[in-house]
């Protein structure tokens, strides 16, 4: 009898075993395939690659209302290094919003890119879902944002700090810059960062496309205004 079961356990022995080394195999493949690819993503724009933050970013950020959203931020899988504006940083961001039976996730990539600017603002998503997802308005209030009605507004939300007629027609170039990229990415303009995040799933490409956009968008805002803008 003893025998009888010592040989049924082997027998399960085996195909777990297997099991779980083709599992972790799975794991490191796919493991090495995302290092690849941000290392990769890093190369292309002269950009360097950690797993870990390089740069403190709960502290450096902090005054970024987008990145004070939550608790317990973690920062993993940071790119980061020179651009011709200023430096250049991506990376993801885990973080929990609420306690309790109420706390829950999130995960969002995050491109920023250093740079001087003439106007603070932030643009989300209108729609009332990105609003439960991540609660924006505590963060905006206690940074003396307020709300700026907008010709866009079933689109986008906008806030801004210490709003002018002269800083109008920022807002609105700010609005027709970001009108180019999904409409569930955040924008927040500072007056030394231009950050853009996504809460959708943070593929590795994601990462890139948010590189990217942050740099064309700062372009689009520090270019020549056209001769009415200056009216």
């Amino acid at each position: 009898m003893v025998r009888r079961k010592a040989r049924r356990w082997r027998v399960l022995y085996v195909p777990l075993t297997v099991a779980v080394v083709g599992l972790l195999a799975y794991w490191w493949r796919c493991d090495r395939d995302r290092v690849a690819w941000f290392q990769r993503c890093a190369q292309e724009r002269n950009l360097r690659f950690s797993r870990h933050d390089l740069l403190d970013v709960p502290w450096r950020y902090g005054h970024c209302a987008l990145l004070r959203i939550g608790h317990s931020i973690r920062v993993s899988n940071m790119v980061c290094g020179s651009h011709e504006a200023g430096l250049w940083v991506g990376f993801h961001q885990d973080c929990d919003v609420g306690l309790g039976a109420g706390r829950v996730g999130l995960r969002r990539c995050v491109a920023l890119l250093e740079t001087p600017n003439n106007v603070e603002a932030v643009c989300v998503p209108a729609d009332a879902t990105f609003r439960r997802a991540m609660p924006v308005d505590v963060s905006l209030g206690s940074l003396s944002f307020r709300s700026v009605t907008t010709q866009d507004e079933h689109t986008h939300a906008l806030y801004a700090r210490r709003h002018s007629a002269a800083q109008a027609a920022r807002m609105g170039r700010l609005l027709e810059a970001v009108k180019g990229y999904p409409a569930d990415w955040t924008w927040e303009v500072r007056t030394d960062v231009i950050l853009a995040a996504s809460l959708a799933a943070p593929r590795e490409e994601k990462l890139a496309m948010l590189l990217d956009a942050v740099a064309d968008v700062s372009r689009r805002l520090h270019a020549e205004p056209a001769p009415k803008e200056r009216l």
